[in-house]
């Protein structure tokens, strides 16, 4: 509280990007800066989108929570982009289903927090989602978001098939090597395998495999 009784008033500070200035290490809005002992508020940016305007004065951040979620330095090195592509193209060739309108889940996001678990093996669901959102729940979009139950995060991950991760730990990987030079995929991932750990659906895939050698194998 200032001396006058005036505080700072709680809620999202939302800042004309324009109007931001750079000072070293801090940024300030407009050239203004706040003079040596004056109450100034400090914060971290957060999210740039459009702004939306509410009659009752509300401004809101245009956009949905899941199509700004990223993976941090992973997403970096992984290419910002290529989660949505190999999305795109698995609802292309029918690889996933088709959802009808925005809901609170999205296939990137689904494929993200799988990554994201295997980083977080003592969160559950909805702690693993809460932590890969971060900051980004607490800024008002236009579009509603909040933590789904841990059912609804089940059903979503069931609709993305262990090709679909495959896609994405090979990118992140290298080329796909052929076929017949893929020798450790024909056995069990071992505990220590860092592969199975960047994408856990190997060990899926591997069980599925096993199967169909067994239906393919004549019975004696």
């Amino acid at each position: 509280m200032s001396p006058a009784g005036a505080g700072t008033p709680a809620g999202t500070v939302v800042l004309r990007a324009a109007g931001l200035r750079f000072h070293g290490g801090t940024v300030t809005a407009g050239d203004a800066v706040p003079a040596a002992g004056e109450l100034a508020v400090f914060c971290r940016p957060v999210v740039t989108a459009p702004a939306v305007a509410r009659r009752d004065g509300r401004i809101l951040a245009g956009g949905w929570l899941p199509d700004f979620v990223r993976l941090g330095e992973l997403e970096r090195h992984l290419g910002d982009g290529v989660i949505e592509a190999i999305a795109g193209a698995a609802l292309e060739k029918g690889r996933l289903k088709r959802r009808e309108r925005r809901r609170i889940m999205s296939y990137p996001l689904v494929i993200r927090l799988m990554i994201a678990m295997a980083l977080m093996p003592d969160a559950s669901y909805c702690e693993a989602l809460a932590r890969l959102a971060g900051l980004l729940a607490d800024v008002p979009f236009a579009l509603e978001w909040h933590v789904p139950t841990e059912k609804v995060v089940t059903e979503w991950r069931l609709l993305v098939p262990a090709g679909v991760m495959e896609e994405v730990f090979w990118q992140e990987g290298g080329n796909r090597p052929r076929k017949r030079d893929r020798g450790p995929w024909n056995r069990a991932p071992s505990r220590r395998d860092t592969r199975a750990k960047i994408m856990p659906g190997r060990i899926r895939r591997y069980h599925e495999n096993r199967l169909k050698d067994r239906r393919r194998t004549p019975s004696r």
